[in-house]
């Protein structure tokens, strides 16, 4: 008997359960298609603005598959591309998925939005219902953007000004770099409302940033001690930096990491257009500079950082 209930033991060790003698798998809750049509619509809906704010791609599928869940909907099967999030459910016996899908229209980043997004998420999870979680979902869309445009411009153009400052820009250029970027901020969003694509608005930015910076040595007329001492270079400089795409660099690498590569494509392609337009804008402001006698010429030389301010006792 000792040695029949150590066969036993060891032999639950070794082999799996009896599958006739587990629970049924087909005991699933009843869902009916417009409520799992209506769930599917509000996750799908949730992923797309989280990915037009800036989330990647693997939080996107992680929140659309939660929501689901959370309302009986498992499994579900999501696809996120660099512009579109496809989510299937096919539930056991039935002959056809419920299938929808999304268009990402454009990338907007919108950090406020994205936090009020993952705080719905976080509500749903804890039992909000179907009809309050797409009712707060609705009001979340519908926000505008928190802060007016003359802010924003006004907060890119400080960008420029500080590395204006890094680079121990004196007091002219400061003023020249806010100017310039702030122009060049104006012009994308000009074009951005005219639905002009950013490849082009790209170019026309940096054009009106380099032209800035060509006529900046017509200041030295005036005979201040600030406008013989310019860079213009510098001017560009500190305005190139509101166009790059540093946050699409991260997002790409990160969807690369986490298995989407596809996304990860799509955010790499679109950081070399980004960057080329920046190219060709520039390019083409020295060539506008060059035929109507500005002579913007290119530095031979690397920009040199702020002096260091350090006490001589520190520098010994």
């Amino acid at each position: 008997m000792g040695r029949r209930s150590l066969f036993t033991a060891l032999n639950a060790l070794v082999h799996t359960s009896d599958p006739a003698g587990g629970p049924a798998t087909e005991m699933l809750p009843v869902i009916d298609d417009a409520f799992a049509v209506r769930v599917l619509d509000l996750a799908i809906r949730l992923g797309e603005t989280m990915l037009v704010a800036g989330s990647p791609a693997s939080e996107v599928t992680l929140t659309i598959v939660r929501v689901a869940g959370v309302y009986g909907l498992d499994p579900v099967h999501v696809d996120v591309t660099y512009n579109s999030i496809t989510v299937a459910h096919h539930r056991s016996g039935e002959d056809r998925p419920i299938t929808l899908m999304r268009v990402v229209r454009g990338a907007a980043p919108d950090h406020a939005r994205l936090q009020r997004l993952q705080a719905l998420v976080t509500e749903i999870r804890s039992g909000l219902p179907l009809d309050a979680a797409a009712l707060r979902f609705r009001g979340i869309r519908r926000t505008p953007f928190r802060y007016h445009q003359p802010v924003a411009v006004s907060a890119q153009a400080l960008l420029a000004v500080g590395v204006a400052v890094m680079f121990g820009a004196n007091w002219l250029v400061i003023v020249l770099s806010f100017l310039a970027a702030g122009s060049a901020a104006v012009t994308q969003f000009l074009l951005g409302r005219a639905r002009v694509p950013f490849f082009f608005s790209q170019i026309a930015a940096a054009f009106v940033l380099t032209i800035v910076a060509a006529a900046s040595p017509l200041l030295r007329a005036t005979g201040w001690e600030a406008a013989m001492t310019m860079r213009p270079s510098v001017i560009v400089a500190s305005g190139i930096v509101l166009m790059l795409a540093g946050l699409t660099v991260v997002g790409a690498a990160q969807d690369a990491i986490d298995g989407f590569a596809l996304t990860a494509m799509g955010r790499i392609l679109e950081l070399v257009t980004q960057t080329l337009g920046v190219v060709l804008g520039i390019l083409a402001g020295i060539e506008t500079a060059r035929v109507i006698g500005l002579g913007l010429e290119a530095p031979t030389e690397a920009l040199p950082s702020a002096p260091c301010r350090c006490s001589s006792s520190a520098r010994a």
